[in-house]
């Protein structure tokens, strides 16, 4: 059936701290969460030169941008401190960090994206409780302002995908076929989050 869903005032949550998910904060308003797959064309001399046989898809990425003007300035000094959000100093680049891979060299971190109005018992049946994103980074610029009115920061976040060697399996229209790992862009798993404060 289709009907209107509310999300609520969307609570940001990083591991940034490296301590396990924190709240970090929420927006002027909603973050903005764009997931960008991509195709590789497919060129045949049946179908001419200038338009697709055919597309393959080769997965997605997925950008969250927000206005930020609650929130927790550790957390956010960590997110600024790349490549590493444990090591590193923001606004400084040691030796050997540059170059660094973030997804293999483990230096990406956790966005949670939730959503408290999920819950409620008209959408309760098939609302998203909001989007955890596992490979993060503060992909920037961050546009600072400050002045007599309240800080505000502008972040952007780029999401890639994790992937996982485990063995697992793809569902296609013939049936499952053995995989040799898989990735991940997001879920929508909510557990384990903390109170906000």
């Amino acid at each position: 059936m289709a009907k209107l869903y509310s999300t609520g005032p969307v609570l940001i949550f990083t591991n940034a701290l490296n301590t396990g998910p924190a709240y970090f904060g929420t927006g002027q308003q909603a973050p903005d969460i764009q997931t960008k797959p991509e195709w590789e064309q497919v060129m045949n001399d049946l179908g001419g030169t200038r338009v697709p046989f055919d597309r393959c898809y080769e997965d997605a990425e997925a950008i969250t941008s927000v206005v930020i003007n609650r929130y927790n300035e550790a957390q956010l000094e960590a997110m600024m401190s790349r490549p590493d959000t444990d090591l590193s100093t923001a606004g400084s680049t040691g030796s050997g960090e540059i170059g660094t891979l973030m997804g293999q060299e483990g230096m990406l971190f956790t966005v949670w994206l939730m959503f408290p109005y999920a819950p409620k018992p008209y959408q309760t049946s098939d609302a998203v409780s909001g989007y955890r994103f596992p490979g993060s980074m503060l992909f920037g610029p961050e546009n600072i302002k400050g002045g007599t009115k309240d800080k505000t920061v502008s972040l952007t976040w780029q999401h890639q995908r994790v992937f996982s060697v485990a063995p697992g399996a793809y569902v296609t229209g013939v049936g499952a076929v053995p995989g040799v790992g898989s990735f991940v862009l997001y879920d929508h798993n909510m557990a384990g989050l903390p109170a906000i404060n």
